[in-house]
């Protein structure tokens, strides 16, 4: 019988088989019941699993908890169910390891830096310097001066070099550090990097140095300002002898240059104006205004935007233009805001060049009139290319009433009357008419519409190559059919149905006792017969929806023998048989029965009849059946 061996989990390993050694469902071998040979095994298992399956190779069937020391590396390892880790949970690798859990510690022996894992990424401890760039940063140090005293000072070095000392005290080193005779309060920079140089602004400077080494004080020097003062000045006159000229400004901004044959004012701060200010009785005033945003001129306007404006609107201020030649325009739009313009030519030319020439005909398309409106709807008069016509945005109206649109001479259209020369239309739709005649100008209106009636003087034809649908509504006052393709009405199809009889064959053998010719109720004929075919035709064809006096004629057939087949007495054996009953010996019960002749046969006698029945108050009434003979 074989074994079924769980892990810990209560999952299955393996179904072990008896007798069998497995090897192959994990690192140690699992020993079936049996089994020969199982004292070198069970010992092998114990020492693999006494070293922790020394190996410098994993262990190929490992399951999840199985340790392994990995005597390549020197570590004891464990493995999780898709990879042994290390149970020690700093590595020392020179790259970044995969198999990282969030904790670890890995040590980077390409740079020598110390890493954490935080489940996302490695975080660096420190060095904040790589092996490569050797020591670089603040380093807080504790140093001897020449009495014997201890310091702590703040070293910072750069790639392994010692550039500068930070100190709250002022000491002499002991023993002596390369670079540093004595320290003082401050950061005392290295004599071996003579060039180091701090790059920023500083709040105080004792004396400036030049570039020779010269150093200045701060009276050799005109200041632009004195605190609480006015500016310092020079009475001599000041000559500028070079093509640079001035420059106002702390960037330069604003210049006045001379390059030997042009005088150059320049302004040359981003977006800022300029301004020439004269001076009056009044007082100062801006004469010209340069506004270098918009790039616009201002002549006694001091917000020209991006225009060349001349004076303002304020009453008094504006300012007249006066061009004593001709004007000539070279932008895309001229504006004129003006209540009023005075045009002197009785024509305004569209399409002609500043050469006096003319646009080609194909670039005339869109030119006209246009008036701007706020909500964007503009009123146009337009020409178009591609109709050749001239096209209005909106409608035209014509404010004598007696005036017409004419057409080569032609009227067109006026006020409530279409003109003669009008024939033909092309229209999709009519609004709403009070009424329309149709027909020739030289007959009678031959048809006319007039609300909901189409009334015509003669025939009138509908031709359609499709269905004509009516909406699923009735068509009255249809007249009586006369010809096969005319439409009927429902009252005469109601009287043809009516006049028709439904004719029908039935086999009526077993309806009646007899069968004799003559009316119901009479005592010449079977009631009965009579009552029974007409409930059967109650059943066959319900008179509901049928008129009464709707007629059933049936062709009716019955069939009797002629002779008795069977002769009970000659022609069928019957055979007793004794036994006994409740008590009561040699009682007679029906044995057997035997038929003398099986060939015999019956003959039958078919009759045929014609039954009529109609109907009366909405059934088939029996009281208007009869019962006639046919041929047999």
């Amino acid at each position: 019988m074989s074994y079924k061996l769980n892990k810990t989990d209560g999952s299955l390993l393996v179904e072990l088989v008896d007798g069998r050694l497995d090897t192959t469902s994990a690192d140690i071998n699992l020993i079936g019941k049996n089994y020969q040979g199982f004292g070198e095994s069970i010992n092998e298992n114990f020492i693999k699993m006494l070293e922790n399956f020394s190996n410098t190779t994993a262990p190929s069937k490992p399951i999840k908890g199985q340790l392994w020391y990995d005597s390549a590396e020197g570590r004891l390892k464990i493995y999780d169910g898709v990879t042994f880790r290390s149970t020690d949970s700093t590595i020392f690798a020179s790259s970044q390891p995969s198999e990282l859990i969030e904790g670890d510690i890995w040590i980077d022996g390409s740079k020598d830096q110390l890493f954490f894992w935080n489940g996302v990424e490695t975080i660096l401890v420190g060095p904040s310097y790589t092996k490569n760039q050797l020591p670089t940063g603040d380093f807080v140090e504790t140093i001897r001066d020449t009495t014997g005293q201890n310091k702590v000072v703040t070293k910072r070095y750069i790639n392994g070099s010692l550039v500068g000392i930070e100190s709250k005290a002022a000491f002499t080193p002991f023993p002596a550090i390369p670079g540093f005779t004595n320290i003082e309060i401050g950061f005392n920079i290295s004599a071996s990097f003579a060039d180091y140089s701090w790059h920023g602004k500083a709040d105080f400077a004792e004396k400036l140095i030049g570039t020779g080494g010269q150093t200045y004080g701060f009276d050799e020097f005109i200041r632009t300002s004195v605190a609480g003062g006015t500016p310092q000045s020079i009475t001599t006159q000041l000559y500028i002898n070079t093509t640079d000229g001035i420059v106002v400004g702390s960037n330069g901004n604003f210049q006045i240059r001379n390059n030997g044959t042009v005088t150059l004012l320049k302004n040359l701060k981003q977006d800022a104006d300029l301004t020439i200010n004269l001076k009056d009785v009044t007082g100062e005033y801006e004469a010209l205004y340069f506004d270098a945003d918009q790039k616009g001129v201002g002549f006694f306007n001091s917000s020209p935007g991006s225009d060349v404006v001349i004076g303002t609107n304020a009453p008094g201020q504006e300012k007249n233009l006066v061009v004593t030649g001709d004007l000539t325009v070279l932008g895309d739009t001229v504006a004129l805001e003006v209540q009023t313009l005075v045009v002197e030519d009785k024509q305004i030319e569209l399409g002609r060049k500043d050469d006096s020439t003319h646009i080609d005909y194909a670039l005339a398309d869109d030119s006209g009139l246009v008036v701007r409106v706020d909500d964007g709807d503009d009123i146009r008069w337009t020409w178009r290319s591609a109709t050749e016509n001239w096209t209005s945005s909106h409608g035209i109206d014509l404010e004598n009433k007696l005036d017409s649109y004419f057409i080569g001479s032609s009227n067109v259209l006026s006020l409530d009357t279409l003109g003669a020369s009008v024939v033909n239309s092309s229209l999709t739709s009519v609004g709403q008419l009070e009424s329309l005649a149709v027909g020739s100008s030289s007959q009678i209106h031959k048809i006319t519409i007039s609300e909901d009636t189409i009334y015509s003087t003669t025939a009138l034809n509908i031709t359609s190559t499709g269905d004509v649908t009516f909406n699923n509504q009735v068509i009255k006052q249809v007249a009586t059919p006369i010809d096969l393709t005319d439409v009927a009405n429902k009252g005469y199809v109601d009287n043809s149905l009516e006049n028709i009889t439904i004719v029908s064959g039935i086999d009526v053998t077993g309806l009646g006792s007899t069968y004799a010719t003559g009316t119901y109720n009479d005592g010449t004929c079977d009631d009965v017969l009579i009552v029974n075919i007409a409930a059967l035709l109650t059943e066959i064809s319900p008179p509901t929806g049928i008129r009464n006096g709707t007629v059933a004629k049936l062709h009716a057939v019955y069939y009797q023998a002629s002779t008795d087949p069977i002769d009970v007495d000659s022609n069928i054996i019957k055979t007793l048989q004794p036994v006994d009953s409740a008590g009561v010996q040699n009682v007679n019960v029906l044995g057997d029965i035997a038929i003398n002749d099986p060939t015999a046969t019956v003959n039958l006698t078919v009759s045929r009849l014609i039954i009529t029945i109609e109907i009366a108050s909405g059934i088939w009434q029996p009281t208007t059946g009869t019962i006639a003979a046919s041929a047999v």
